[in-house]
């Protein structure tokens, strides 16, 4: 790729040094790699995230279990109703 002169969009030429395509093309690859390391770091903090949610969500349920499993019903002596007769 040549390094061709581009114009200011005013069209007058400025004092400070000339924008060339590679300028251009430099400063799209330093953009594009902010983008990237940006993206990236919002993926590892969403996997963390959904990962601290899955394990509250399963320590949750085993503690929920336990819990239902530890209470016993209370042992009634004879039914509360009584027994239907057949006819």
């Amino acid at each position: 790729m040549s390094a061709e002169m581009v114009t200011p969009p005013s069209g007058k030429a400025s004092s400070e040094r000339p924008l060339t395509v590679d300028d251009l093309k430099h400063q799209a690859l330093r953009i594009r790699d902010t983008a990237e390391a940006g993206v990236r770091e919002q993926l590892e903090g969403k996997a963390v995230r959904n990962a601290a949610i899955v394990a509250g969500v399963v320590l949750f349920a085993l503690g929920m279990a336990y819990f239902m499993g530890s209470r016993r019903a209370p042992v009634c002596p004879e039914p509360p109703y009584p027994p239907v007769p057949y006819r």
